[in-house]
């Protein structure tokens, strides 16, 4: 038997998309439809099986031979299957490339699978454990069944990667760079991206609401339930649940820091749906809430007991320049203001000059001695107001942007490119809240030369 018919030539079950999947796994992450749309369309051939109901697939004879063991290296060369760079061997047809897969695979099982993108995202074997399997055989088997799979392994490797928050604030510089490496450029992602998110931003969404959702009674948090509705498992209206109940579940996601929850209003939307998907993400659950509006038992009790959600080493350690990168416009306009300000700071000592010679243009003095002189007398007082204005408002411009750090390695910050809402009063954060390793509380001299 041939390695390819241990895996069924590749075939399974091989289940397509439904429109509903792809609002509600981006919900994971709180990535909208539209820019979760637009990443599959760049991103993928736009399909997920080919016409045999196998996962479409690119064989990358590079990556083959990083993949294999140096023994067996020398074959794989021979059959045309592996190259030690990149471009040495070219892709082929898309119509040829199993019959490579099949090949490599009769020389090194796992080698082959790993040296292969896979499915609708063409995820890349050798990732397998960023996209949650132990092996990379699970991987290609949960591919083989259905789109749903291929989808849910893009989005953790979204995450896993750290571009999930670049997704959501559309920074589509820094989405094609880390998906498609450094030469992303050459084949225009970033604007490819733009431009599909932009069409399908023109477009009516998947899902809508219908005004009648269903779901189980909620005790999350004890105080303020209704014992008799927490006691009764047959599903009710979302409807006949309080705001207050609602804002017990939104206070209690902001407290493990799911603070993309946004405010905690009491009102049951697409945000607080997807900030419980993001948790039951985080702790290892299913995905329950994508799929129905309700929280299973054990998402229940798991909200009553979960630790706070870690913020993870590369965000504690954000410095502003890393932010700034980015395309943060907090930042960004930050910048613009201090900018100006030096503007203003010179202006101010050249006013200052031309005043001194103004006002003591018939004394053999100097410029320092006629500057001094000037400070004696009430015309320097504009000059140094505006010098005072200059100082002030560099500080507070600065404070925005250490605010902006201060929230990007708490967690705070959702990824949205503009500046934070502010938190609601259930849980205000300190300035250091969270922080990682180090915090960030500058003096005012600190301010004035401003965080890098």
């Amino acid at each position: 038997m041939s390695v390819s018919a241990q895996f069924n030539n590749f075939i399974g079950k091989a289940k397509r998309l439904e429109d509903g999947d792809i609002p509600w796994i981006g919900a994971a992450i709180g990535v909208g439809e539209d820019e979760l749309r637009a990443f599959i369309d760049v991103e993928s051939r736009g399909q997920g099986f080919d016409a045999q109901n196998r996962p479409t697939i690119l064989f990358e004879p590079h990556l083959f031979w990083r993949n294999l063991p140096g023994h067996k290296r020398d074959r794989a060369a021979k059959e045309n299957l592996a190259a030690p760079r990149w471009g040495m061997i070219r892709y082929g047809k898309y119509s040829e490339q199993y019959r490579r897969l099949e090949a490599a695979i009769e020389i090194d099982v796992e080698a082959g699978l790993k040296s292969a993108s896979w499915g609708l995202c063409q995820v890349i074997g050798s990732n397998h454990r960023m996209v949650g399997y132990d092996t990379v055989e699970e991987f290609v088997k949960a591919i083989m069944d259905d789109e749903e799979s291929h989808l849910k392994a893009c989005v953790e490797f979204l995450k896993s990667s750290g571009i999930d928050d670049d997704l959501r604030a559309r920074r589509w510089e820094v989405v094609a760079r880390v998906y498609n490496g450094p030469a992303y450029k050459r084949n225009g992602y970033d604007i490819k991206l733009k431009r599909r998110y932009e069409y399908w931003r023109s477009q009516p969404d998947s899902v809508k609401s219908s005004g009648v959702e269903i779901r189980n009674p909620i005790n999350i948090v004890e105080q303020g339930l209704d014992a008799e509705r927490r006691a009764n498992s047959n599903p009710v209206l979302l409807s006949t649940f309080s705001n207050d109940e609602v804002k017990q579940i939104q206070i209690r996601l902001r407290a493990l820091k799911y603070f993309e929850v946004g405010k905690a209003d009491g009102l049951w939307g697409t945000r607080t749906i997807g900030a419980i998907a993001a948790f039951q993400a985080n702790e290892g659950l299913p995905i329950t809430v994508n799929k129905t509006p309700m929280l299973d038992p054990e998402t229940r009790q798991r909200l009553t007991t979960a630790q706070e959600r870690e913020v993870n080493y590369k965000r504690q350690t954000s410095r502003a320049h890393d932010i700034r990168s980015q395309g943060s416009i907090a930042i960004a306009r930050a910048d613009q203001i201090n900018l100006a300000q030096w503007g203003q700071i010179v202006l101010a000592v050249l006013e200052c000059v031309v005043l001194a010679y103004k006002s003591f243009p018939d004394q053999n003095i100097g410029i320092y001695g006629g500057l001094l002189t000037m400070f004696g007398s009430p015309i320097w007082l504009v000059p140094l107001v505006q010098f005072a204005i200059a100082l002030y408002t560099r500080l507070k411009s600065n404070s925005v942007i250490v605010a902006r750090v201060n929230a990007e390695r708490s967690g705070l910050h959702n990824g949205e490119p503009g500046p934070s809402r502010t938190p609601p009063n259930e849980f205000p954060p300190t300035i250091n809240q969270g922080l990682g390793i180090e915090r960030r509380s500058p003096s005012v001299f600190g301010l004035l030369l401003g965080p890098r």
